[in-house]
């Protein structure tokens, strides 16, 4: 979406049946996808935060998170070093999630 404006990232996701992202800032552009979207969120497998899910349930989005496969962190690590560490999709948990929801 970088780059984008807010009209067009909004129509981007408009008329999504499915949407695939990272977590992040970006993603909430859900409340432009429609109420019946499924939603699949690559999550951080150190750091789960529930923002997306919770936004999604209160639209009726269906909502699949897929942790990543990154090492598991010592909790001595900071915030920082988290949100700054790469995501490992799980590809696998990935395609279960999309056969799951029923969009593949």
């Amino acid at each position: 979406m970088d780059g984008r404006s807010i009209r067009e990232q909004a129509a981007v996701v408009a008329g999504a049946e499915c949407v695939v992202a990272v977590h992040g800032v970006a993603m909430a552009n859900l409340v432009f996808a429609p109420a019946d979207a499924t939603v699949v969120e690559l999550v951080y497998r150190n750091w789960p935060i529930t923002l997306y899910r919770d936004l999604c349930r209160t639209i009726g989005q269906r909502y699949h998170a897929v942790p990543g496969r990154e090492p598991t962190l010592w909790r001595a690590f900071s915030t920082p070093a988290l949100i700054d560490a790469d995501t490992v999709v799980d590809v696998d948990a990935l395609l279960t999630a999309l056969d799951a929801a029923g969009v593949r």
